[in-house]
């Protein structure tokens, strides 16, 4: 009997590992992957984070991509990578998935000294600035100003996405000698999603087609160049917000994307050249190639192959000087902050990029995509793009990815 239950424990605590040892793809991620000791945003013992200065060494951009915009887990380790890209490797900007215009005007709140709790508002969308995950962020904005080189805050989204353009657009229209009653009557329409939740009727044909013919007269007479990215934004916003429909935005997204990728390219090579940059925004804005995505939703299949995110054009734009980083976990919950009830992550299907790091052991872990066995090239399934399990050589469409044993959902701010 003593044989038998000794065989009995072998089988039950050796073998497993015996298995692991045979699954070539386990043990390399278990020996090459960069292990994160930590995701605390406070934590400022980056040592952890060392090996990242040889993945990103010629790289001005870095993108902090996240799954969905609920998941809490990935605010609080972009926020800890974005303290220790800020303090150890230079990089001084930071561009987020908000307004071109609403992101200016908090930036120029910021520098005049004004706390990032009220300035933020009036360019972030509420899922990060309401979300609790989000507030050590918020916090770093306001203690890293007397650093040498201190946060330059950016938006590179053609929607209005906080509280400045109900503030002061239709001020500094004017201020720009641009004014024109049926303008002026749209724009507030367009800060309250009102068409796009189709809750409104749509404008006339006639008054879509004189609102775009006077912005695209006051576009090609401004100024600056800042000035006419703000007012194509406004175009494009428009003619996307009369186009999306709750059941098939594939045509409106794509739009607000190729807009998104025009505006980011511009701000990269000349409102910030040479400056380092951090991106946040969500994964599937960051990636390139998402048409070559396997995925059994049909809405995101028509999704993916209709669109070319803004990653994509950045990528071709500026090259090796981009590197995006995708995050992803194998167990937990998502749910944007004011949602009551979260979501359960899928479970991976075995040989899925998130079972391969579970059986590792491994808590939090980076791997860079550019130097990674052939099988790693090869399509597999996966949940980097949204919280749907997807098949695709996902080195074609982030360059590295951060691991989490365990996602948690983000919450509201107190």
């Amino acid at each position: 009997m003593r044989r038998v239950f000794a065989l009995a424990l072998l089988i039950v605590f050796v073998a497993p590992l015996l298995g692991e040892e045979r699954d070539p793809r386990v043990a390399w991620l278990a020996a090459h992957a960069v292990r994160m000791r930590s995701i605390d945003p406070h934590d400022d013992d980056f040592a952890d984070l060392e090996p990242l200065r040889k993945t990103l060494a010629g790289v001005r951009v870095v993108m902090l991509g996240e799954t969905d915009h609920g998941d809490g887990t990935t605010f609080l380790a972009k926020t800890r990578l974005i303290r220790f890209l800020h303090e150890k490797m230079g990089y001084d900007v930071i561009i987020f998935e908000s307004g071109l215009y609403d992101c200016t005007k908090a930036q120029e709140r910021l520098a005049a000294g004004e706390p990032a709790r009220t300035a933020l508002p009036l360019c972030l969308f509420k899922v990060w600035m309401d979300s609790r995950e989000f507030q050590p962020l918020v916090g770093y904005f306001d203690a890293q100003r007397k650093a040498q080189h201190p946060f330059e805050l950016a938006g590179f989204d053609c929607q209005f996405s906080g509280d400045a353009p109900e503030q002061s657009f239709l001020a500094d229209l004017h201020a720009q000698g641009f004014a024109d009653p049926l303008v002026e009557r749209i724009i507030p329409k367009l800060n309250d999603s009102t068409w796009e939740v189709e809750t409104n009727p749509r404008p006339p044909a006639e008054e879509q087609a004189a609102f775009v013919k006077t912005v695209e007269r006051w576009r090609a007479s401004a100024k600056s160049p800042y000035w006419q990215h703000v007012l194509e934004n406004l175009r494009v916003f428009a003619e996307e917000e009369w186009r999306t429909k709750l059941s098939d935005n594939f045509v409106s997204s794509a739009m607000r994307d190729r807009q998104m990728g025009k505006t980011f390219v511009w701000l990269a090579r000349e409102r910030y050249a040479k400056r380092k940059i951090i991106v946040w925004a969500a994964t599937f804005h960051d990636a390139r190639n998402v048409r070559t995505i396997e995925i059994g939703v049909p809405m995101l299949r028509h999704l993916f192959a209709a669109n070319t995110p803004m990653g994509e054009y950045a990528k071709n734009a500026l090259g090796r000087e981009l590197y995006s980083i995708g995050m992803t976990a194998s167990e937990g919950d998502f749910a944007k902050m004011a949602s009551k009830s979260a979501k359960p992550l899928p479970v991976p299907s075995p040989g899925a990029l998130e079972d391969l790091f579970a059986r590792t052991g491994l808590t939090n872990a980076f791997v860079d995509f550019h130097h990674v066995p052939e099988w790693m090239h090869s399509p597999m399934p996966a949940q980097l793009v949204r919280h749907v399990e997807g098949r695709a050589d996902w080195t074609r469409i982030v360059d590295g990815v951060l691991y989490f044993r365990r996602m948690e959902r983000s919450h509201k701010a107190d």
